[in-house]
């Protein structure tokens, strides 16, 4: 066990002396690394290398060897985090020549390079590094106390309150960036950093757009893959710029998948290649909508009819969103009337669902979103049956339990595939109900006599 704890504290030490070394030696190699961009005096120097021993000293004081790792290495993250924030408030008290920024932090050096290229604000530069470093410190500060709690706890359960407070930490970032830059200054400071992610979105997606379209020729994929990584990068800048704004990200994300759709619908009829006239290009789910239509039997005619059915929607839902964000960008207190609402656009879309496929095509489609539903009502009706009929054989509860849960889906697939009109719903799910209840007492007397 003594092995296993010394073992545990010579992990962490060594983890923490990447950042922040010990030693006299060590401490001057660290005040090296950090002060490299900046004419420190000597007193700055001073102030300095005392704030470097005193996070080593922390370090050794506060370091407990848990003997579950997972604890110690959220330990050695907080600990680093926070005395990355100490330094960082040192060096810009000083009063430097921007930018200021920690020189031991690779993320942070190449925002500051990527800045000199596009000549971007210094002052603002210096801000967005500032809220960055606190930004790590309050995740790792935040993960370390909710892990430590998690470990000495009573409870065995777990109920992920804690993802609300992570989500809240990135979205104040998010939103003190945004405040700060737009989302074209944004891209320009980012565009680097994140190419990976870029790059990976337009692989996926140009691979989407050959399996759907049968793209075999170079100058094909030449033309398509200079619209997905354009669009790749307006999404993914979309995306991290407006994480604080879950509207504007949904509003602008929606915008790029239709300017994109329409971008790569021109240059397929340019290449005049057959096509089964369904857009598979912008959003994934639309070919996984298109797959399970024909697997329902559903003709292409009306799968195409389904598909500009989707679209209307999501364009309106769009536009609806747009003009709200509208007001709300100019008044506190608003009176926001429209055409539509996002109730009456999903009725309208259901409403367009039922006229073009039947209820049992509506079934094959959707059920398997309902299932899970179904099996809590249905094991609920059956434990009731179990309660109040205690001398059932298993056979003789079984039957009764099919004929419950085949009822169950029933009046689900019912319900919502009338959806759109709430009074005829319940009128068709009263008759159902009605005819099942004269065969289900049939079949429960036969059952118990």
């Amino acid at each position: 066990m003594f092995k296993t704890i010394l073992k545990g504290v010579f992990t962490l030490v060594l983890m923490f002396n990447l950042v922040f070394s010990f030693g006299q030696s060590a401490t001057k190699n660290t005040l090296d690394v950090l002060s490299k961009p900046y004419n420190l005096s000597s007193a700055q120097q001073s102030e300095l290398k005392a704030l470097i021993d005193g996070a080593n000293k922390a370090f050794l004081e506060q370091t407990t060897a848990f003997v579950d790792s997972a604890i110690s290495n959220k330990q050695q993250d907080f600990l680093k985090a926070k005395a990355q924030l100490e330094v960082l408030q040192k060096l810009i008290s000083f009063d430097l020549q921007p930018p200021v920024f920690l020189n031991n932090d690779t993320r942070q050096i190449t925002l500051v390079e990527t800045a000199k290229k596009i000549n971007f604000n210094t002052a603002k530069l210096n801000t967005i590094i500032k809220l960055f470093v606190e930004r790590e410190f309050k995740l790792k500060e935040f993960e370390f106390i909710r892990s430590s709690a998690i470990a000495y706890a009573n409870d065995a359960i777990d109920f992920h309150e804690h993802t609300y407070d992570v989500r809240a930490i990135h979205e104040d970032y998010s939103k003190k960036v945004a405040d700060l830059i737009s989302l074209e200054e944004y891209e320009a400071l980012f565009k680097d950093s994140l190419m990976p992610i870029i790059e990976n979105t337009s692989k996926k997606r140009i691979e989407t757009i050959a399996n759907a379209y049968n793209i075999v020729e170079d100058k094909h994929f030449k033309k398509l893959k200079y619209i997905t990584d354009r669009f790749a990068l307006k999404k993914i800048m979309i995306q991290h710029y407006y994480t604080f704004d879950h509207k504007k990200l949904h509003v602008s994300r929606v915008n790029a998948m239709f300017e994109e759709s329409r971008a790569i619908d021109i240059a397929i009829q340019e290449f005049n290649i057959e096509t089964n006239g369904f857009d598979l290009s912008s959003d994934a789910r639309i070919a996984f909508f298109v797959e399970r239509s024909k697997k329902a039997g559903i003709s292409n005619e009306d799968i195409k009819k389904l598909v500009y059915a989707i679209n209307d929607y999501n364009k309106k839902i769009n536009k609806y969103y747009e003009d709200l964000a509208i007001w709300q960008s100019k008044y506190v207190i608003y009176y926001f009337h429209s055409a539509g609402s996002p109730e009456i656009y999903e009725k309208e879309l259901k409403r367009q669902v039922s006229k073009i496929m039947t209820i049992d095509q509506f079934e094959k489609m959707f059920l398997h979103q309902f299932k899970g539903r179904i099996d809590v009502e249905a094991n609920l009706r059956t434990a009731k049956l179990r309660i109040t009929y205690r001398n059932l054989s298993s056979a003789q509860l079984q039957k009764l339990s099919d004929m419950i849960r085949e009822q169950v889906k029933k009046e689900r697939v019912i319900y919502e595939y009338y959806g759109y009109d709430h009074e005829n719903a319940i009128q068709r799910l009263r008759a159902s109900k009605y005819k099942f209840d004269k065969k289900y007492k049939e079949t429960l007397k036969e059952v118990l006599n």
